[in-house]
């Protein structure tokens, strides 16, 4: 329970553990401080000390655990948090930490906790929960085998997925040298007709599949358009707004949130409607997708971030847009460009697809390497099967 206002004189307001901090693999990420109100009797119960094990308790992340490295003096926890406290003498952090890990992966704590409405893996069902337990000895070197292999594999794959970001990277560096040497003027001088999709209550017009399919900015990424989720607006919505009508080739561009990314809408998506997003009709001396490569490169990325506007969230707006350089070249100086960009992207997304292969390797590894350590199906002192 989230206290928001003390209860007594003698409360204090403390930071708190919460879900958000534990993520994935083990890990515990430094996330954003939020502070919430204790008694000094709740204070002192809730405590944070060096090897509690500390569990998401309920949503999309239960069961997900870690080890606190350290004590958190000061710090308490939310009730979205379960903690574990290994008694001495019987038990070690670390490997509980890993048998949990093992229970949620394999589907044990899946069924353990399986209801028909939101998943919660309380304390009592935590306690419940049947896990290997060996020696404390036993323990110790299991976790400290752990902790050794699993940072090798941890760091293949950061390094497996720098590969990817570099991929990116690269085919952006590329097309800014093939626009360096241009002369740059305005969107607007390039005859370009720039709208902004429905914004006043878009939601009122919302109907089932049998609707005109719309585009919101959460569909989109740069260089595509996902759509798998996409909502649905009356004809009389679509017909009152068909400034935002879509056409195949125009070019849509978020505007709040991931502000900036682009895509070339497809001809799947000819005369559907747009929601809050930006959309460019190029005009003759403009294609499509130079336009698409352009607004996704880093030139545009900064310009999007220097001119969007909102302390919460960037905004970028169809005036902003309008004022985004663009370079002077003739179509048949885009379409190289275009080409050379595709047979790179091409290359890349070979490579990009066996980068992403090893990366589903090593989690099964990991994976692998947790269960069968964890249930004793190997010795860590010689890493060999165990008859």
């Amino acid at each position: 329970m989230l206290r928001t206002e003390p209860t007594s004189i003698s409360d204090i307001q403390l930071p708190y553990l919460r879900a958000a901090h534990v993520q994935p693999r083990g890990v515990l990420i430094e996330a954003e401080e939020k502070r919430m109100w204790f008694s000094a009797t709740e204070a002192e119960a809730n405590d944070l000390r060096a090897g509690d094990i500390v569990v998401v308790e309920g949503g999309a992340g239960y069961g997900r655990s870690a080890v606190l490295a350290g004590d958190r003096p000061g710090w308490g926890f939310q009730n979205s948090i379960v903690r574990l406290r290994p008694k001495t003498g019987l038990a070690d952090g670390g490997f509980i930490n890993y048998a949990l890990q093992a229970a949620l992966r394999s589907g044990q704590i899946a069924n353990f906790v399986s209801t028909a409405t939101i998943p919660h893996f309380t304390a009592e069902k935590v306690a419940a929960l049947p896990v290997p337990m060996p020696s404390l000895d036993e323990q110790r070197r299991i976790a400290d085998y752990l902790d050794d292999q699993l940072q090798l594999i941890d760091s293949v794959r950061l390094r497996r997925a720098r590969q990817l970001t570099l991929l990116d990277e690269k085919l952006a560096q590329h097309f800014g040298m093939s626009v360096a040497n241009c002369e740059w003027k305005p969107l607007k001088r390039f005859g370009v007709r720039v709208e902004v999709g429905i914004v006043i209550q878009p939601a009122r017009w919302y109907t089932d599949e049998s609707g005109i399919p719309a585009v919101r900015g959460t569909d989109i990424s740069p260089g595509h358009i996902a759509m798998d989720n996409l909502v649905s607006i009356s004809r009389e919505g679509h017909e009152a707004n068909l400034k935002s009508e879509l056409h195949a080739g125009d070019v849509v561009v978020v505007r709040t949130g991931q502000a900036g990314a682009a895509a070339v809408v497809p001809s799947e998506l000819n005369c559907a409607n747009a929601i809050d997003i930006l959309i460019v009709r190029p005009g003759p001396d403009l294609l499509p997708k130079f336009l698409e490569l352009l607004i996704n490169s880093e030139r545009a990325r900064k310009f999007v971030a220097e001119f969007s506007v909102g302390s919460l969230q960037a905004h970028f707006n169809v005036a902003m847009l309008r004022e985004m350089p663009v370079p002077t070249m003739p179509t048949s100086a885009q379409q190289r460009a275009i080409d050379e960009v595709s047979a790179l992207q091409t290359a890349d997304d070979r490579l990009a697809a066996a980068i992403s292969r090893q990366l589903e390797l090593l989690d099964e590894h990991r994976n692998a390497m947790i269960n069968a350590a964890v249930s004793g199906a190997f010795d860590v002192t010689t890493a060999r099967r165990v008859a």
